[in-house]
């Protein structure tokens, strides 16, 4: 029987696995997200959702947001035109659009099924400064998912799952994006011509070597240019025509669309030839190009001895005697780390925060405080933008503001009083906020879809600086008079210029621009705007100057300090001249090799396109029960037996906003309905503060070693599993979760169970169970590109108790509390200390198989589990080296156990690879100590107790299944008193998580 279940398992995981790589090829940002809430891992009850339906769409929102379907109508419509036209693909169905402003986040996602949808987070004041380009935030995701919908329509075979693996595999990652690219926006600085001249510079143009942490972002320029430079040089006309090419499979059934067969088919060359073909050509133009400008070291300075990889601050103190960094230090550890830098100090380098922390960083005018925004948990656990100060002398940390959308912050005249912009409702304004009362000062008064990027304040403290994206797409540099409160507006509105500084005499702004399709260095006179604008830099791959700093001995206007690079790998940082000056560019390049850069399609999205009521035809509260949609059934025959055949089928279904997800499995067998057949059926809802998962299932299995065997017990029944994620740490990388479990269900221990003659252990009992569960989860895990077997950092805590009682009809009664740590600390380099203890006791008696102990196995643990969800039995523990007949087993009421290792990396991967599915990757080196006692009584004095004391060395490598990461150990231990001799030496292998969760 368990062979069955087995196989459904693996179904399901094989589906889940495709969907994820089919929703990824088509947006890989999507990772396995289907919804607002599995993304932000909050459920938001407070929201009541609406729905407005045009000819096209279906636009769901929340009420508070009313308005914004208007917009969007708008927008789709006009998005639905131009593509269908330029695609040759119209729909059956009404596309679905969901639309979020609960968490600030800069993204979208689509998912391009059968009956497809987006999810998108509007009122974001973040992309005045992410984005490039005059499109406002909503035109320009909105085209984008819509344009991924439409390329997978296009695709879409007549088989549904297999069909779109199929297709799937096929498809190019780059023309994925490059379509939603090239038919949604024109060639923008910022993830397209920076990204791109810069890998071609450095000679690295290729993102699939994984080389880079840019290369992802690499993989967005590369498609967009292709798609670009194929309509320029082959036509428009061709990438329908590819996209509606099928191949025939399956004896005529199944009609898929194989991307490499249909590109050599349509321009009778194959895609491989294409790509290099293009490479020359951006190579070509970008060379020339860069023989035209100044690359990094023509600034005249070497770039500063600054650890990291990708810098995105440096902020000097105003006394010069400190600065802080915010950086990213490596592609393995990508967490971003705000540094306070002391020359004073012998350890010259202090991590004081890390997270999602965005600059720049404001130092008050005594040098003592810093302020900075990261984006943390808020009110209902949104993810949004608040404002933190932190003393530099102490190191104290305080959180300035809650909930409030709040970033940039400039400090006044004294370290009470702060600047920054607050986004409300997807407006920016600049506000003043007194830190000592709390109190806010709204300075501006800008309506709309108006967003604020960067602001500087000048020396004096009259006069605040910023970028602002106005609603009508212009980006300009404003200049506020903090008493007067009117404004001077600086620079060409749709230039694109940004980052205003002032100059230490206040006399001079300088600011980067866009217009060289990267970003440059300008200066010009302030409170004069008509003065004369200087050019600072002509850097080929760009520079984003950060702060200008006072005069000295060499430098009699101070200097500059900039971010540029010549490589796609890292940036640096430089401080030049303020006085130096560049001539302005005139670059002479082949007009052959530049109209890609300005092609279009032959329907193009206008760039502004204004809300339209009309356009919509009914409004209703939306229904979460009327949108649960079908992903994907997967039937299949299994033959276990002459006596155990059938059919199974794995069925998955699920609701855009994650409030409902559905999940069937089931296996039907013909010899023996009744007794062989099983199914599990699970429903999770997140319409509510905590998520609830209720599951039924029919011959599900659990199991563990026993005795010299592996138990498999069968069960019938249900349970409820509610968890609910707290934020009572205001620390990044902290989860921490409330759950609880109710279950009723029967156990059938002797149906696969033929045990030895001789027992160490109880003899499994079959019975009803009822129980409930009810603990808590602290967990704090630091990304790690190695974490499956060597995380550098983190702590758990977990304390549950379980209660299990005749109440409901079930067979045993006990009370269960079990509490379990671990901790990782540091070594020398890389090693680390692993601490685990577990203390475990029960009041009562439980089935015999459901002991309390030590084993004489490791049982399989993968890690990670849902928080109050076992999948096997899990209240015992080993201690490595006892594994003899005799000594392997013992049974108690109470056990307390503790391990402590010693981790060293060992080799960073074993270079082994079975069928391009099976990898072994890194391997660390362990040295350990086990140790613990059991007990068997009434908690009496002098009762008897068994303890013991292991020790040993361990090998960890990561095994990679197809994409599934788990850990697996290879060892040798001995009892501690027997180390050293040829006494009961133990070689073991065990599938065991690093950490316990």
């Amino acid at each position: 029987m368990y062979k069955i279940y087995l196989l459904c398992l693996a179904l399901t995981l094989l589906t889940l696995s495709v969907l994820n790589q089919q929703l990824s090829a088509q947006h890989p940002s999507f990772e396995q997200n289907i919804g607002f809430s599995i993304f932000n891992e909050r459920n938001h009850p407070q929201l009541e959702w609406m729905s407005a339906e045009t000819e096209h769409f279906i636009i769901s929102y929340p009420k508070h947001l009313a308005g914004i379907e208007q917009e969007a109508a708008a927008i789709a419509e006009a998005t639905y035109t131009a593509l269908s036209a330029n695609l040759n693909v119209t729909f059956d169905f009404k596309i679905r659009i969901f639309l979020s402003d609960e968490d600030e986040i800069v993204n979208g996602f689509a998912v391009p099924f059968w009956n497809s949808y987006t999810n998108i987070w509007v009122n974001l004041n973040d992309v005045a400064q992410a984005w490039s380009g005059p499109e406002k935030w909503l035109r320009t995701v909105l085209a984008h998912e819509l344009a991924h919908i439409f390329h997978f329509e296009a695709v879409k075979s007549n088989l549904p799952l297999f069909g779109a693996v199929a297709t799937g595999v096929s498809l190019p990652e780059p023309w994925t994006e490059g379509i939603a690219q090239y038919y949604t926006e024109p060639w923008h600085v910022l993830r397209g011509d920076q990204l791109l001249r810069t890998a071609i510079y450095d000679g690295r143009p290729d993102f699939r070597r994984n080389e880079s942490i840019r290369d992802r972002g690499l993989m967005y320029a590369s498609g967009n240019a292709q798609l670009r430079y194929f309509a320029s040089a082959y036509g428009d006309s061709l990438i329908p025509k590819i996209l509606a090419h099928r191949d025939t499979t399956f004896f005529g059934l199944a009609r898929t669309h194989n991307f490499n067969n249909a590109f050599r088919e349509v321009t009778g060359q194959s895609f491989r030839d294409f790509e290099d073909e293009w490479r020359r050509h951006m190579s070509i133009y970008y060379h020339t190009l860069a023989g035209q400008m100044e690359r990094s070291d023509s600034l005249g300075v070497r770039p500063d001895t600054l650890a990291g990889l990708l810098i995105s601050d440096v902020q000097y103190s105003p006394d010069g005697r400190k600065f802080t960094s915010i950086v990213l230090n490596s592609r393995s550890r990508p967490v971003t780390e705000l540094s306070l830098h002391d020359h004073a100090r012998r350890q010259n380098r202090r991590v004081i925060d890390r997270g999602s922390i965005s600059g720049p960083v404001s130092w008050s005018p005594d040098s003592r405080y810093i302020a900075y925004s990261a984006n943390v948990r808020g009110r209902y656990g949104a993810l949004i933008n608040d404002l933190y100060r932190i003393d530099t002398q102490t190191g104290r940390r305080e959180r300035l503001t809650h909930t409030r959308r709040a970033s940039a912050p400039q400090f006044g005249q004294d370290s009470n009083t702060l600047f920054f912009v607050g986004n409300d409702n997807g407006t920016g304004n600049i506000y003043r906020l007194n830190t000592e009362t709390g109190q806010e000062t709204k300075l501006t008064e800008y309506s709309g879809d108006v967003q604020i990027g960067r602001t500087a304040m000048n020396p004096d403290g009259t006069h605040l600086a910023y970028a602002l994206f106005d609603s009508d797409g212009s980006r300009q540099i404003i200049v506020l008079d903090l008493e007067s409160r009117t404004e001077m507006r600086f620079t060409t509105p749709f230039i694109d210029d940004r980052n205003p500084l002032w100059s230490p005499d206040g006399r001079w702004l300088a600011y980067t621009s866009m217009r060289d399709r990267v970003p440059n260095l300008f200066v010009r006179k302030a409170f004069e705007t008509d003065s004369v604008e200087e050019r600072v830099t002509a850097l080929f791959t760009g520079g984003t100057a950060l702060q200008w700093l006072p005069a000295d001995s060499l430098h009699a206007d101070g200097r500059f300090s900039m971010i540029a690079t010549d490589s796609k790998s890292n940036n640096k940082v430089y401080r030049i001249d303020a006085s130096r000056r560049a001539e302005e560019p005139d670059p002479q390049v082949n007009p052959t090799y530049t109209g890609w850069l300005t092609h279009q399609p032959p329907h193009v999205i206008p760039r502004e396109i204004a809300p339209d009521e009309s356009l919509i035809t009914d409004r209703y509260a939306y229904n979460s029960w009327r949108n649960i949609s079908h992903v994907s059934t997967i039937p299949f025959p299994f033959f276990a037996d002459d006596q155990n055949y059938g059919a199974g089928f794995v069925s998955l279904w699920s609701e855009p906003l994650s409030r409902h997800m559905i999940t069937a499995v089931g296996a039907l067998s013909i010899p023996n309905f009744t007794d062989n057949s099983l199914f599990f059926l699970s429903y999770t809802n997140n319409q509510f503060r905590p998520s609830l998962s209720l599951n039924a299932y029919h011959n599900s299995f659990t199991g563990r070693f026993y005795e010299r065997d592996f138990l498999i017990t069968t069960n019938s029944g249900s349970f409820l599993l509610a968890s609910l994620p707290r934020d009572w740490f205001d620390t990044p990388f902290i989860r921490t979760t409330l759950f609880g479990r109710l279950r009723y269900e029967y156990t059938n221990a002797d149906r696969n169970w033929e045990g030895p003659a001789v027992r160490r252990l109880p003899e499994p009992e079959s019975g009803w169970q009822s129980d409930v569960r009810l603990g808590v989860r602290i967990h704090k895990a630091v990304p790690y590109a190695w974490n499956v077997v060597h995380p550098l950092e983190g702590y758990g805590l977990e304390a549950r108790v379980t209660i299990a009682t005749d109440a409901l009809g079930g067979e045993t009664n006990y009370m269960r509390p079990d509490v379990k740590a671990f901790m990782i600390l540091p070594g020398l380099g890389d090693a680390r200390f692993y601490l685990y203890g577990r203390a475990i006791l029960q009041n009562g008696e439980s089935f015999g198989q459901d002991y309390i102990g030590f084993s004489r196995y490791d049982d399989i643990q993968f890690g990670d589990t849902l928080p109050g969800l076992d999948v096997l039995y899990t209240d015992t523990e080993r201690v490595r080296g006892y594994s003899s007949w005799g000594d392997g087993y013992v049974t108690g009421n109470r056990m307390l156990f503790g391990t402590i290792e010693y981790r060293i990396p060992f080799l960073p991967s074993l270079q082994t690879q079975v069928l391009g599915l099976v990898s072994l990757g890194r391997t660390t080196i362990a040295a350990f100590m086990d140790g613990g006692a059991v007990w068997n009584d009434d908690l009496l004095p002098g009762d008897g107790v068994t303890r013991r004391l292991g020790t040993g060395f361990e090998l960890k490598n990561e095994l990679n299944i197809g994409g599934l990461r788990i850990a697996h150990n290879l060892g040798y231990a001995q009892p501690f008193n027997d180390f050293g001799t040829g006494r009961n030496e133990e070689i073991y292998y065990r599938i065991k998580a690093v950490i316990p969760f």
